[in-house]
Order: C-alpha cells, then sequence, then structure tokens
C-alpha cells in the first residue's frame, strides 16, 4: 500500500533542501492521484509558482482555500497574484491571512510590495514598518523602506534603514550600492565611491555598482574618468544599454556626434524600439548635416511614438532637405509636422513660430523657447558654420562702420545683445572698460566664458535689459541679434533706459521693403521706415550703412548696418 503522506514528506524534504523541480514531480504525481487534498494543492502551487507556472499556482490555491481556507493558503496566493500583476487582489488575501491569525513580517512587507505598485505609498511604509515590529532584523522591510524612500528623495530616511540592512545583510551588493546612491545624492562622494568599492569587492562585475561608481566621477567634474569606467564596464557587459546611452551623451556633450550616433546605433540594434535612443541618433545626424539619414530615423521614431519634440525635428530636417532640393518636400509636408506638435503641445512656442514662418504669418518675435533651443542646438559647431561657412562678418563690418561714423575708440560700458559664442565680444572688448554679455543659449555662454573677454555674462532675454545689474551704458550692440525680432518699438524703449546721454546703439538688420516680415529662414527683416518709426524720441540714427553680412545659399546676403545715438 502506497503511503501517501511519506511520499509527501519525502517530496517536502526535497523542497526544502532546494531540489524544487524534483520535489514538483512528485507533488504532480500525487496531485494526478488525488487533486482533492488540500495540502498537495497548495504544496504543488509552491513550486509551480516558484517554477515561473503562476496560473496554475493561482488556480491550485484557488481550489485549496475552497476545500480548507488555512491562512498559509492566502499567503502564498497573494505573493501568487502579485508575480502575476493582480496587485489589489494581492492585497485582498494577505489582509484575509492576517484576519486569520497570520502574524508574519514577510506578509507584511509583501503587503507593502503590493500597495507600492498601486501608488499608496504611505499605507505601503506602514505595511514595512508593522513588519519591523514583529521582526527588527528583518532584510526585506528595512531595504524596501530604504528604496521606498530614494524614491521619494527622502536620503537621510533611506539611508537609516540601509545601514540596519547592512548590519543584517554586511555582504549584500545590493544594500552596500544603494546606501553609496544615498551619500552620492547627500554629497559625500568619497564614503559613496568606498560602498560602491565594498560591493564590488563582493562582485567585481557588479553592473549597478560599476555604472555608479562611473557616474560619482561626473558629480565631482572628472568626465574623462566617468568615460574610462564606463568604457570599461561594456568591455565587460557590451550590451548594457544605460552605459551606452550614458557614454554617447557624454560624447555628444564633447561634439562627438559620429562617435555618438555609432554607439547609439548599437544600442538600437540591441534595443530596437526605442524612441529616445532613435531621436538622439537623429540628433547626431542632424549634427553632421546627415538630413537625408535623419529623416527616416525620425520617422520611424514617430510609429514608435509621437511627441512633439520629434514633429518638430521633422519639420525642421523637412525644410533643410527642402532648401537643398534634396527631396520633394513641400511647405504643406513641413507645416504638417509643426501642427502635429501643436496638437500634442499647444504652448510649444518653437513649433508656432516655425508654422508662422512656412504659412507667411508674421508676429511680433521669435518666442524665448525657440532660440534658446536653436542655439543650444548649434552651439558645438556654431563658429565653425558662421565664420567657415557663411563667412559671417557682422562683427568686424559693425566695428569698422563704428570707426568710421565716431571719434570715441574707447568706451567704458558696453553691452554685447545676444552675445552667442562671444565674436563681437572678440572684437570689442580691447577697446571696452567693461564689457558685459547676454544671452538666452546656456550652451552660447559656455563658449562665450571660454574666450576670457566679458566683465560679466547673463543668461537673460535681450528684453530684460533694464534688469541687469549693470552700469548705465554707453554702447549697446546688437550683432545679427534684431532678426529674432519683429516689432522692435518694445525692444528699442527698453534699450533707450538703458543707454547714457550720448550713448550709442550699434545694430545690424537684414532688409526688408516695408515694415517687418518673418522670411523663409524663420529670421525677421526690417525696413529702414520700420526702424525709424520704432524710435523713441530720444534716440536717432547718426549713420546707416549697407554691407554683405553672411551667405546663404553661396550668395552674399545683404543688410545694413546702424547707429543711433541717445540725445543730450
Amino acid at each position: 500500500m502506497i503511503d501517501i503522506q511519506q511520499i509527501l514528506s519525502n517530496a517536502f524534504q526535497l523542497h526544502q533542501k532546494g531540489n524544487i523541480e524534483e520535489a514538483d514531480q512528485i507533488y504532480e504525481t500525487l496531485l494526478a492521484q488525488n487533486n482533492e487534498e488540500a495540502e498537495i494543492l497548495f504544496l504543488s502551487s509552491m513550486t509551480s509558482w516558484m517554477l515561473g507556472r503562476h496560473q496554475a499556482a493561482y488556480s491550485r490555491l484557488k481550489k485549496a482555500i475552497h476545500i480548507d481556507p488555512d491562512e498559509r493558503y492566502y499567503v502564498l496566493l497573494g505573493n501568487v497574484c502579485q508575480s502575476l500583476g493582480y496587485f489589489e487582489e494581492a492585497i485582498t488575501q494577505y489582509r484575509t491571512a492576517i484576519q486569520k491569525g497570520n502574524k508574519e513580517a514577510d506578509t507584511h512587507t509583501n503587503m507593502g510590495l503590493a500597495l507600492y505598485e498601486l501608488g499608496q505609498t504611505l499605507e505601503a511604509q506602514k505595511e514595512h514598518y508593522i513588519a519591523i515590529e514583529y521582526q527588527n532584523d528583518h532584510l526585506g522591510a528595512h531595504y524596501n523602506l530604504a528604496l521606498l524612500f530614494l524614491s521619494e528623495q527622502k536620503y537621510e530616511q533611506a539611508q537609516k534603514h540601509l545601514h540596519h540592512a547592512q548590519k543584517i545583510a554586511p555582504e549584500d551588493i545590493e544594500v552596500l550600492n544603494n546606501l553609496g546612491n544615498t551619500y552620492l545624492h547627500l554629497g559625500d562622494i568619497g564614503t559613496a565611491r568606498t560602498f560602491y568599492a565594498q560591493a564590488l569587492a563582493q562582485e567585481p562585475y557588479y553592473i549597478e555598482a560599476m555604472y555608479n561608481m562611473a557616474m560619482s566621477y561626473e558629480a565631482s567634474g572628472q568626465l574623462m574618468e566617468v568615460k574610462r569606467r564606463l568604457q570599461t564596464l561594456l568591455e565587460i557587459h557590451p550590451k548594457n544599454l544605460r552605459s551606452m546611452r550614458t557614454l554617447a551623451d557624454i560624447m555628444m556633450k564633447e561634439h562627438n556626434y559620429y562617435g555618438a550616433e555609432q554607439l547609439l546605433s548599437i544600442a538600437s540594434r540591441i534595443s530596437p524600439n526605442h524612441p529616445p535612443t532613435l531621436s538622439k541618433i537623429a540628433d547626431c545626424l542632424i549634427q553632421q548635416d546627415e538630413y537625408a539619414s535623419a529623416i527616416t530615423v525620425l520617422e520611424q521614431t514617430l510609429t514608435l511614438e509621437k511627441t512633439s519634440y520629434t514633429w518638430i525635428q521633422l519639420g525642421v530636417v523637412q525644410r533643410e532637405l527642402q532648401s537643398q532640393n534634396a527631396l520633394s518636400i513641400c511647405n504643406e509636408d513641413i507645416a504638417h509636422s509643426f501642427r502635429q506638435a501643436l496638437q500634442l503641445d499647444p504652448d510649444s512656442g518653437k513649433a508656432q513660430y516655425l508654422l508662422h514662418m512656412i504659412e507667411g504669418v508674421t508676429p511680433d518675435r521669435a518666442p524665448s523657447d525657440y532660440i534658446t533651443n536653436l542655439f543650444n542646438f548649434y552651439a558645438p559647431k556654431f563658429e565653425e558654420h558662421l565664420v567657415d561657412i557663411l563667412q559671417y562678418q557682422t562683427p568686424q563690418k559693425l566695428k569698422e562702420f563704428l570707426w568710421e561714423s565716431t571719434t570715441s575708440r574707447i568706451f567704458s560700458n558696453v553691452l554685447d545683445l545676444g552675445c552667442g559664442t562671444g565674436l563681437m565680444g572678440n572684437v570689442m572688448h580691447e577697446h571696452s572698460d567693461q564689457i558685459f554679455g547676454l544671452d538666452l543659449s546656456p550652451l552660447m555662454i559656455q563658449e562665450a566664458e571660454k574666450k576670457d573677454v566679458y566683465t560679466q555674462l547673463f543668461l537673460e532675454d535681450i528684453f530684460s535689459v533694464c534688469d541687469l545689474e549693470i552700469p548705465q551704458l554707453d554702447l549697446i550692440i546688437a550683432a545679427d541679434v534684431l532678426v529674432y525680432v519683429g516689432d522692435l518699438a518694445p525692444l528699442f524703449t527698453i534699450l533707450a533706459q538703458k543707454i547714457l546721454k550720448k550713448g550709442y546703439l550699434l545694430f545690424s538688420v537684414e532688409e526688408c521693403c516695408d515694415g517687418f516680415i518673418l522670411g523663409s529662414e524663420a529670421r525677421f527683416l526690417h525696413s529702414l521706415s520700420h526702424i525709424y518709426s520704432s524710435l523713441p524720441p530720444s534716440i536717432e540714427i547718426v549713420a546707416t550703412k549697407r554691407a554683405p553680412l553672411r551667405k546663404n545659399n553661396e550668395e552674399w546676403v545683404e543688410g545694413l548696418l546702424l547707429l543711433a545715438q541717445k540725445k543730450i
């Protein structure tokens, strides 16, 4: 006669020793003989769950509970429900087990995990704290509380529970790694590295600690060390996407767009349908003037995820290809892209402005976000493109024009309006006691700082001149800046307030016949009559001159140089 209880006992011993598959086979055999025994259903559910057969475990536990509502069965059913993503049902099962007398710390901490998945953070915290009351050295409760506090950026509280967890499991690499993260967020880089090193001493190729150790050097400004460590990580873990993407971001900051594109392309082959990666590949291609390839990548991106940014990028690339006659693209194709961007983000000043350009509508000025994004994007190659390709001459032309029109050669306080990378400052700093620069683009300001010609630089809109804490000015220069302002009257009124009597306003414009219009290059053109009518009564034009400013499609763009002076 078969002793089922003995067989069950043998299977359970195998189960306890970790021989899960062997125990599972015995449970399955017993279940085939008797599928109405609650304990057999329970034990076979446990091995099924551990072997990934979650739905089978779920069905068997439901049947076991119907036969015998044992609190252990409810706990396991809660665990199985979590594995299936049935978080609300998991919580119900845990609560039923607790009502039936279960006082296990594991039950409460597992319920805390389910509550967290449902966004019930405070309730999750309470369950983890109850688990700690039942068992003060419960590793999971302390660790999960720490992760919860980390997600809320409560680093000191996270640290407290991680140190508890470290006392319980001093060699746990996840605990050590997250302790490093808390110290890094709190600015203690040295201690953070100590914990990352401890984790790596336990597991030298532990990806999380390797990555976080690398990023700790970004926090201390050691970008070359970040790159070196990420490259080492990728030699060991060549398919680690996060490291690839981070390294590509660094390459883009260094203007190594080809290298970034190659790395991101590898990442895209590993994970083909990741829109942010595709979007960055498109950015790299645009920076390399590979517009036809960029348009293919952008269209692929839009099949996966439609964002305002991607639609704008597509419109910009379409416009560039249209200007090169490279593809058959009409204005309506470009306008469609910008309209799609506006549907997704109605507040996008950039999309609205570019749509105005395509539709022939003239706004009063370019929106700030458009200017910031445009020049942030072009900052890395701005001077190379402007000086070498477009043969930009406006700063030198303005200086020569100023010398022709005045006897002044040294100015006390000069403001370079929309200073960009500092080309105008380079020309004028030797003729200024103090020269201030102002620009909307942080990356342009960074480039201007490298020239070391400005007394002070301001990250501000040109309409904020009166808010700057600088002296009254005897010269304001706007070189190739007013092409982003339509109606000049409001700006001239502001600038007049900052100019000393007998002080000068020196500027360039691109010319049109009447009023002002938004041209096909998203730059404003102004008529001489509009300029005269826009100046306040205290300012008068004292000299004008037509001059070539830059090239566009191999043709010189003629512009106007103007010098205005504040009356006595």
